[in-house]
């Protein structure tokens, strides 16, 4: 069975009530998994952009005292 099966397909509508909810409580933790690891991704690149930003301020006032 596919979650994201048209309406129309009638592959949601034959389901269960109790089988949808069954596996809406599988995929919370999955979905949680996701966005965490997401979260971790956009974290780091932030602290690699804040790093390069720093070292390239960092050379170009060790530029401008040079001159």
């Amino acid at each position: 069975m596919l979650p994201f099966a048209p309406a129309s397909s009638g592959v949601l509508a034959n389901s269960e009530p109790a089988v949808l909810n069954r596996a809406t409580e599988v995929d919370k933790p999955v979905l949680h998994g996701f966005f965490l690891a997401l979260l971790e991704v956009i974290c780091a690149i932030e602290k690699l952009m804040t790093e390069a930003t720093i070292e390239g301020e960092q050379r170009a006032t060790s530029n401008l005292q040079r001159v």
